[in-house]
């Protein structure tokens, strides 16, 4: 899980992702990853876990594919993180 002022990213291991508007959905209720609008912020957050990931020596970096896996296909709902 990786944030920034107005999102929140969710990678799970699984394979789904989350992204949450903070600005407009501060309870984390509906999952905006499948909307086209915030791709963008979704790749840049899922770039930002990746540098995370490696500055820390984590070992879920060498599963974290290189872009958001799937990006249109995500769930609806607030989820668990991880």
């Amino acid at each position: 899980m990786v944030r920034s002022n107005r999102h929140k990213y969710v990678w799970h291991s699984r394979g789904e992702c989350e992204l949450f508007d903070l600005a407009s959905d501060p309870a984390e209720n509906v999952n905006r990853f499948k909307e086209s609008s915030y791709h963008q912020a979704a790749r840049h957050l899922h770039a930002e876990l990746g540098k995370w990931l490696k500055a820390t020596g984590d070992p879920w970096r060498e599963s974290l594919p290189a872009e958001p896996p799937s990006i249109g296909s995500g769930t609806q709902g607030a989820g668990v993180s991880t």
